[in-house]
């Protein structure tokens, strides 16, 4: 079992079983048990996707929102920046326990992918925001706005 706590400080704990696993697959569609075979975008999904990713939650502490007396609406505006990453680190530690050992140790790798696939986006990203020449981008900006056309900023490569 693994916990988060959500914007306010309160905590919320992730535990998968089967009857969980498939309360989130009848509710959503999206099948956590498909998350260790090769095909799988959910994983990935999850990461890029906060609006997934908290409904996924919600279904997952639908017993604790009903105990608390919290719908789904009011459950995701619980959720900002640290909120989202603690709970996408929660949902990812409760799959990878979810599965026997043997799977375990394949999806802690396919996650550890992911993770650096996400590092070296950020910093190549980052790159290309601290490589950008601002002064040349007002320069050809006016320049268009003066000729009538419209200015669609470039993108680096």
């Amino acid at each position: 079992m693994s916990s988060f706590k959500d914007k306010n400080g309160d905590v919320w704990l992730i535990e998968l079983t089967v009857g969980t696993v498939k309360r989130v697959k009848n509710a959503l569609g999206a099948d956590l048990m498909g998350v260790a075979s090769r095909d799988s975008r959910l994983l990935e999904s999850l990461y890029e996707d906060p609006e997934l990713l908290v409904n996924v939650i919600y279904v997952l502490c639908s017993e604790q929102c009903e105990a608390r007396k919290i719908d789904d609406e009011t459950f995701g505006n619980l959720f900002n920046g640290d909120a989202i990453f603690q709970a996408t680190e929660a949902l990812v530690e409760g799959l990878v326990d979810f599965f026997p050992k043997g799977r375990q140790e394949l999806l802690k790798k396919v996650v550890e992918k992911l993770k650096v696939a996400e590092g070296l986006a950020a910093t190549k990203i980052g790159q290309e925001i601290d490589n950008l020449d601002l002064e040349k981008l007002m320069d050809d900006a006016i320049r268009q706005n003066r000729s009538g056309t419209t200015f669609t900023a470039p993108v680096q490569s």
